[in-house]
């Protein structure tokens, strides 16, 4: 059975970083499709709603945002190289939902600035620890949504900063494989 959503396009503007590191897309404006079958869309079916909202530039990094997150946390791009799946991210989050999906195109002047998608967004370590302190681990969702995250990046900081770690480390954080003792 399909699934109809109303679809919100935003074309015309940028990404830029407001004040507390609050993303924002910044001028443009917005268009709506109503009544979208999400079962058959794709990339096409993307390009052509920015050619139908005035949209003219041979570049576009075309992005969606997950729904009941802010930008920040909730903005993903539309890959142009496996496009089936970041379609699919993007049909998962609005399954069942009434949320108008909610995309956004960038246009780009420069081919190399469509290469380095977002490098002067992506956030640095302080930037994703600031975000991750306002996380709430008592959520269950996300707890499981950021387990993977910082399971990892407790690893290698441990690495980073201690070295080896001891026998006791490796247990503490989990089954990494065979506990190698370096003694002498």
């Amino acid at each position: 059975m399909s699934e109809y959503h109303n679809v919100e396009m935003w074309i015309g503007g940028k990404f830029v970083e407001g004040a507390n590191l609050k993303l924002k897309y910044e001028g443009g404006h917005k268009h709506k499709f109503v009544n979208v079958d999400l079962d058959r869309f794709n990339l096409d079916d993307i390009s052509e709603m920015y050619g139908k909202c005035g949209g003219k530039k041979p570049i576009v990094n075309f992005y969606f945002k997950r729904p009941g997150v802010s930008l920040e946390m909730g903005l993903r791009t539309i890959n142009k190289l496996i496009p089936d799946l970041s379609i699919q991210d993007l049909i998962n989050c609005y399954e069942g939902l009434e949320d108008p999906v909610v995309l956004y195109a960038e246009e780009i002047d420069d081919a190399i600035e469509s290469i380095l998608t977002n490098e002067d967004n992506a956030p640095d370590e302080t930037e994703m620890r600031l975000l991750m302190s306002g996380i709430d681990f008592n959520d269950e969702y996300e707890q499981a949504a950021t387990q993977q995250f910082m399971e990892t990046e407790t690893c290698v900081d441990r690495v980073q900063n201690e070295g080896v770690g001891t026998e006791n480390d490796v247990q503490a954080k989990g089954d990494f494989g065979e506990n190698q003792n370096n003694e002498g």
